[in-house]
């Protein structure tokens, strides 16, 4: 199938010490994990799933970095464990919310790996600001009970999210926007609560680096959503309504590139407005927009939905071809490619 080019109008920028956070993080998670973790941890960690931080917090320190990742490498091994089947519909949605429970302090943790993630999650929030401290909280627990919502909606396949609003709406809480988006302030030292309170045109620059960041997962990590049989991707929604792979990608595509060019326009107009003199507003805004450039290469190189030989460059579109265990860019042929070196 042809995947148009996306716009791609920010450049990429990499933390400078990635790898050796990357290197910290994975002995920490053969340290700590291996006892809790149901599953094969050298091959989850062979995909190097938080290595989108990299390129979306090139500005944090190294210590903020690492604490990011382990609590992100958690998520990605439970997310595995519901791609692939080791955990069912009920108990993931089950589980999802006694999660929320204990991030607000309802309940204590019972489990190791409840413990274990609970405690990487004060230790990352211990040194916020109260308010940004509780929109993170909050976060996490948007995101779980979207993870859950969107568990009860695909399971089966038939069963669908039933228009595309409510699964927009489901998918953006699930995929983890509003985790990323207090971590965009975190890694870049500054709190927008009261920024974001008081200015609308914020909130919505916000929604749009989101939003396209969102969409950009869509299309890179259906191929493999899809062949595990998990359907919560707003294509596979597409495709339950009758649409063809092709004209779900398109419409998809459009919408990556359309919320890039709304949020590039709408924070060039915030930097030229009166609050476009507050230095944070503008470490803010300039902090989002490296998390739409990272998550978008990150996106389109990472092995985690590409397989270990597939490199593109979002700018340049292509034609995809889509296997169980890999995608290839039709016109470079199958075989290993020189990868970005990051992702």
């Amino acid at each position: 199938m042809t995947v148009r080019p996306l716009p791609c109008q920010i450049p990429v920028e990499h933390h400078p010490a990635a790898r050796q956070v990357e290197q910290e993080a994975q002995s920490w998670a053969r340290r700590c994990l291996g006892s809790v973790f149901d599953g094969d941890l050298d091959a989850a960690l062979s995909c190097r799933s938080p290595s989108w931080l990299g390129p979306c917090y090139s500005t944090a320190s190294s210590e903020q970095l690492l604490k990011i990742w382990k609590l992100d490498q958690v998520y990605f091994l439970f997310d595995d464990a519901c791609m692939t089947g080791v955990a069912t519909s009920g108990s993931t949605a089950q589980y999802c919310r006694g999660l929320v429970d204990q991030l607000r302090g309802q309940t204590e943790p019972v489990t190791p790996i409840d413990r274990l993630l609970i405690g990487l999650v004060r230790d990352l929030t211990d040194d916020m600001s109260p308010g940004l401290r509780q929109r993170t909280l909050d976060g996490m627990a948007t995101m779980l009970t979207g993870f859950a919502d969107q568990v009860a909606h695909t399971q089966p396949y038939a069963n669908a999210a039933v228009d595309w609003d409510t699964a927009l709406e489901i998918r953006l809480r699930a995929v983890g926007t509003t985790c990323y988006l207090p971590w965009t302030e975190y890694a870049a030292g500054v709190d927008m609560t009261p920024h974001l309170a008081r200015h609308p045109l914020l909130r919505k620059i916000a929604h749009l680096a989101g939003l396209q960041t969102l969409y950009v997962n869509e299309l890179c990590s259906f191929r493999a959503e899809h062949f595990a049989e998990d359907h919560g991707n707003l294509i596979c929604v597409m495709l339950s309504t009758g649409a063809t792979l092709q004209e779900a990608f398109d419409l998809v595509a459009g919408h990556v590139a359309q919320a890039e060019r709304d949020f590039i326009a709408l924070r060039d107009a915030a930097l030229t407005s009166p609050c476009g003199n507050n230095p944070d507003m503008r470490t803010y805004l300039d902090a989002l927009g490296h998390l739409v450039s990272g998550v978008t290469h990150w996106q389109y190189n990472t092995i985690r939905y590409r397989g270990p030989a597939f490199t593109c460059s979002p700018a340049a579109g292509g034609t995809w071809a889509l296997y169980v265990d890999r995608t290839e860019l039709a016109e470079a042929g199958p075989g290993p490619h020189e990868s970005c070196g990051y992702c």
